[in-house]
């Protein structure tokens, strides 16, 4: 597999809070799942005391779901991989970017979406391809920025 060039990332990582300046390039997108999930909440019930009143319904906090993130890296510019790993290590936050390839002629950035998870786990498959999957716990809701 040829060297990835770095302006076309469409996986960059950050410390949660972190200047949009300090994103990393990660690799090239092969697969995403759960990513765009907006999570579940739990229906709450308060049963009211007086005979002949309906219960109470209420909802309860978002419970964010578990997603992956599959793709190639390259092995020569692992300034990425590294933060991954070091979030992965630390169990500290990042913020995932996702960039997808919807840029105009002349425009400055593709449509992109955001997250900030945490790094549950990194699986490599350093064949030909160099792969690797990372298990991301979901902490927010996703940010959408459309393309410019």
């Amino acid at each position: 597999m040829p060297a990835i060039n770095a302006e076309e990332y469409d996986i960059s990582v950050k410390d949660v809070g972190a200047d949009d300046g300090t994103y990393k390039g990660v690799g090239c997108l092969l697969d995403l799942t759960g990513f765009l999930s907006k999570g579940s909440r739990e229906v709450k019930v308060r049963e009211c005391a007086n005979i002949g009143v309906d219960d109470e319904k209420s909802l309860k906090k978002i419970k964010y779901s578990d997603a992956t993130v599959k793709y190639n890296f390259d092995p020569y510019d692992t300034a990425g991989k590294k933060a991954l790993n070091d979030a992965y290590d630390s169990a500290k936050p990042v913020t995932i970017r996702i960039e997808l390839d919807d840029k105009d002629d002349g425009g400055t950035h593709g449509t992109y979406i955001e997250r900030d998870c945490l790094v549950k786990e990194i699986v490599s498959d350093r064949g030909d391809d160099w792969e690797e999957t990372a298990n991301l716990e979901l902490l927010s809701a996703y940010r959408l920025t459309v393309k410019a």
